[in-house]
């Protein structure tokens, strides 16, 4: 490891790393979260749903800007029945709380 210093005599361990510019992830992923929510907010406002909505259909550029892809589940109604298919891993709690009491 790239700066690391060790002194047995006195039993002290001290890392000095060199200078490294860029970006802690949690700050990049609250970044990107805050997108997400904002592209969902938007399509939402205007009775829109993405329909098929997942970590596979969101790019993320080298500016961490994101975008939403594949938008072949687009609709204008929202029906949370045709939401649930073979990749229902990514559906959230409260959309399957709602499936379950539609179903009753």
């Amino acid at each position: 490891m790239k700066g690391l210093i060790l002194d047995e005599n006195e039993r002290v361990i001290a890392i000095g790393l060199e200078y490294f510019e860029g970006k802690r992830l949690n700050k990049i992923n609250q970044q990107i979260i805050e997108q997400i929510e904002d592209a969902i907010r938007y399509l939402h406002a205007n009775n829109y749903f993405h329909g098929d909505l997942k970590p596979s259909n969101i790019s993320i550029n080298n500016k961490d800007k994101i975008k939403m892809l594949d938008f072949g589940a687009f609709t204008t109604k929202y029906n949370p029945d045709w939401i649930v298919d073979k990749e229902a891993d990514w559906i959230c709690l409260k959309l399957i709380k709602n499936i379950l009491a539609n179903a009753k």
